[in-house]
């Protein structure tokens, strides 16, 4: 059944508001892998970032989430959910905590109020976005309008008035990136872009589709709303919204087997074309089935915690195996890292933790070790997202002998020795290039060593 009918708003879509030790060698040998990702230039098989639209936070300690190794988050918020304040802005507060917390690069898209009213005024816009930007300004990419073509928002009809939102959205954030379109793939949704378009003060560069429709109905990407929107505007078209939707009432009942294949056929829409940069799967938790909105449910993991068949096919896609446990012998200390920024500012985070590197910075990862039962220890950074330059790893420490290695090879291994029973390991990583990401994983933990491109890019 085809996935084109109005839905009601995202307010009422169902959102539900919602760490571990490695196994450390009892011998005296430290294996460190090193996996980076190719930085050549894209394949004609393009391999768009893949981030998550998720408004629980606590989604981003699931230990299955963070074993996807996703560095960006999305999040729908009311356009005046600062200045409203109260538990709208404590919602938003928590979410960009969360997401610093855990290395995401937010991604917020606003679109109604929660409160009765007609659409804001463009002063009014603007104000709002200027209190939002106040409170958070590392957010450096936002889509001025979400799903403006749906009915549940005030612009469905008026898209002059979308583009009078994104007209301003430039003047009060000149340096963020600003995602154009943003329109959901139902009938007309062509039509209502290029009169959006056409009322533009800019012709943009980054564009938006939510393509629940196409990937849905499984449509033949040549013959995609996705497609169609391609040949229509220039430049980056981002999927910021996509996923397998397990129960649409009342038009498609519980099926988590078709959302599977939904969500298989979201990441082959999605490597269409090398235009094609990013792609956000929606969700991560379904909705409490009593709950007011539950009628729409896409989540990769149920209410209850129980995994679903479409996050086995993410994983799949981004080649992520399933985490196996390691020896109950094996023990590691919680870990620290910590990391200097181009501004020097420098921080401490026990266990999982991450930083934020640019070009010529550096990052430390500290680890205590006990040798125990088997005689492997494995440290695994990959480099995950698009840059150029070379990463720099040192291990030392105490009665262990420096080694070091500098490489932008696909992998690398280096193998260290350390002395009987519990050593202290500095391993230092030093990116020379001008963007990417560092991941370090240990089985069951995840550290994140981010290098992030700068807002505006």
């Amino acid at each position: 059944m085809a996935v084109t009918q109005g839905r009601p708003s995202r307010g009422s879509r169902g959102r539900t508001p919602r760490r571990c030790p490695a196994p450390i060698g009892v011998t005296a040998v430290v294996a460190l892998a090193l996996a980076l990702a190719a930085v050549a230039a894209r394949p004609a098989r393009a391999e768009p970032v893949v981030g998550i639209g998720e408004a629980n936070p606590a989604a981003f300690a699931d230990p299955r989430f963070l074993a996807l190794g996703l560095h960006a988050a999305r999040l729908v918020v009311p356009y005046d959910a600062v200045v409203r304040g109260g538990w709208e802005r404590d919602a938003v507060d928590a979410w960009m905590a969360a997401a610093a917390a855990h290395g995401l690069e937010p991604s917020v898209a606003f679109e109604h109020s929660r409160h009765p009213g007609t659409a804001p005024s463009v002063a009014a816009y603007g104000a709002a976005l200027a209190a939002f930007h106040g409170r958070y300004p590392q957010v450096g990419i936002v889509t001025p309008w979400n799903e403006p073509n749906h009915v549940s928002q005030p612009t469905w009809d008026d898209p002059a008035l979308a583009a009078a939102y994104y007209d301003e959205a430039r003047r009060v954030l000149p340096d963020a990136r600003l995602v154009a379109g943003d329109v959901l793939d139902i009938p007309g949704a062509l039509d209502w872009l290029r009169a959006y378009r056409a009322h533009l003060g800019t012709d943009p560069r980054l564009w938006g589709i939510h393509d629940y429709g196409d990937a849905t109905d499984l449509t033949d990407p040549l013959q995609s709303t996705t497609a169609a929107l391609l040949s229509a505007v220039p430049g980056e078209l981002w999927v910021t919204e996509t996923g397998g939707i397990v129960r649409f009432w009342p038009f498609l009942d519980v099926d988590l087997a078709r959302a599977a294949r939904s969500t298989a056929h979201a990441f082959v829409l999605a490597r269409m074309s090398p235009r094609i940069t990013r792609m956000y799967l929606y969700n991560w938790y379904g909705p409490v089935p009593s709950a007011p909105g539950s009628w729409w449910d896409t989540g990769l993991v149920g209410a209850d915690g129980t995994p679903r068949p479409a996050l086995d096919v993410v994983r799949r896609e981004l080649a992520v195996p399933r985490a196996a446990p390691g020896p109950a012998s094996n023990r590691v200390a919680p870990a620290d890292l910590a990391g200097t920024g181009c501004a020097g500012q420098a921080r401490v985070v026990d266990g999982p933790g991450e930083t934020v590197l640019s070009a010529g910075c550096r990052a430390r990862l500290r680890l205590s070790a006990r040798r125990r039962g088997t005689r492997t220890f494995h440290l695994l950074l990959v480099r995950t997202a698009a840059g150029r330059g070379h990463l720099t790893l040192q291990v030392s420490g105490s009665g262990v002998r420096r080694v070091t290695r500098t490489t932008s090879a696909s992998r690398q291994r280096l193998t260290v020795r350390i002395p009987r029973g519990r050593a202290r390991l500095r391993v230092t990583a030093t990116f020379d290039g001008t963007a990417g990401w560092a991941d370090a994983r240990l089985p069951q933990r995840t550290l994140r060593l981010p290098v992030h491109r700068r807002p505006g890019r």
